[in-house]
């Protein structure tokens, strides 16, 4: 999910880890129109040259809407973040509350 700073905490994240190709998922078409363009209101300058910046490293990093109704395991980590202090996490294994959600996704 695009969210500013998560998306950079998420890029950044995705880039030690060594992913050099990576798929960034969003509902927003407002926040995905806006990365692609770069056209962005004051308040978002540094934000958007930031993700520019991370995208234009060495790899390959393509942005794609999702309609809520398709992208249940990210809106249930979210809701999980604002319930906790995560910031970025990595999950080794996925948590508990969306195991169900990924075995159902992994069997349609």
């Amino acid at each position: 999910m695009i969210d500013g700073s998560s998306a950079c905490g998420g890029l950044e994240l995705a880039w030690s880890l060594d992913c050099r190709r990576l798929v960034v998922e969003s509902n927003s078409a407002k926040a995905l129109k806006t990365i692609a363009r770069g056209v962005c209101n004051a308040s978002q300058i540094t934000l958007i040259r930031y993700i520019s910046d991370l995208c234009n490293r060495d790899w390959t990093v393509s942005f794609t809407q999702v309609s809520h109704g398709n992208n249940g395991i990210a809106d249930r980590l979210s809701k999980m973040a604002l319930e906790g202090d995560f910031g970025v996490k990595l999950f080794v294994d996925p948590p508990l509350e969306v195991l169900h959600m990924l075995l159902v996704d992994v069997s349609s």
